[in-house]
């Protein structure tokens, strides 16, 4: 063409240059790209390490903890290593004074269906019966459902019978005229015992095992 110069040596030379700059940031842009996803894949992977990690430690920490809870005693039932639990009542004449005699009335001054002795405490037998009441009431008490019905049927009826009974251990006593003693007449000697023969009976070691 007339007027243009065209340096064709220029043109081709800045075709060139441009083709490689192209193909040089496709190569950059995909090597920058595989390291921006290498870093996101290795935080991925350390935030999953640190993740399961974790739950390791927390799987590892209850059955640890399992063998522990096994062994502890059920919500019901006191540890073997607990304080017993404390008597309401500190005495056995704090027992029959405050709970049984208030409680457990029946006619004795009258007529002679029943006996009773206000000097209860000077019988043998008495007095152990009516420990055994008080006992047995302490340990029932704890028991919140048939307890006190287990300790009226079975203990207290049974041993209160037997001490009104007009031929049990308050015979020769009563309420008008009081504890016969000794020497008074109608006063219950204990049983007649006679010794028995030399070895017949072999003496028992002095432990008691507790069962």
């Amino acid at each position: 063409m007339d007027g243009i110069e065209i340096d064709v040596g220029a043109e081709a030379g800045e075709l060139v240059r441009e083709a490689v700059r192209k193909r040089i940031r496709a190569h950059v842009d995909a090597a920058v790209e595989r390291a921006f996803q290498s870093e996101i894949t290795k935080n991925i992977q350390d935030q999953i390490t640190t993740l399961a990690d974790d739950l390791v430690i927390e799987q590892l920490a209850l059955t640890v903890a399992a063998p522990e809870q096994d062994q502890q005693a059920p919500a019901n039932v006191a540890p073997a290593h607990s304080a017993p639990p404390q008597l309401v009542f500190e005495s056995l004449s704090e027992f029959v004074s405050d709970k049984l005699a208030p409680t457990y009335r029946r006619e004795v001054t009258e007529g002679m269906s029943r006996r009773w002795c206000p000097e209860w405490w000077r019988h043998a037998e008495a007095n152990s019966r009516l420990e055994s009441l008080w006992r047995a009431w302490e340990h029932l008490r704890l028991n919140p459902s048939t307890g006190m019905s287990v300790w009226w049927r079975d203990h207290a009826d049974h041993h209160m019978d037997k001490l009104f009974d007009p031929d049990g251990p308050f015979k020769a006593c009563s309420v008008r005229d009081g504890h016969k003693r000794p020497g008074q007449p109608g006063h219950i000697e204990p049983l007649p015992v006679t010794a028995e023969p030399a070895g017949m009976f072999v003496a028992l070691p002095q432990t008691v095992g507790v069962g």
